[in-house]
């Protein structure tokens, strides 16, 4: 399964990996292997530009 990060754009990063953390954890009580697809990943890293906070 993936995860579309891009439920989540506009957050900061740190609150995005909290969130995928979350969901990876809620879908895989079914043992799925969950999947972040990073391209999606990488253009909202970018997006997010100077309010970036890790």
């Amino acid at each position: 399964m993936v995860i579309p990060v891009l439920e989540v754009n506009g957050k900061t990063l740190a609150k995005t990996v909290s969130y995928c953390s979350k969901r990876a954890k809620e879908l895989n009580e079914e043992d799925e292997k969950v999947v972040v697809d990073l391209r999606e990943w990488d253009e909202n890293v970018r997006g997010l530009g100077s309010s970036n906070s890790i």
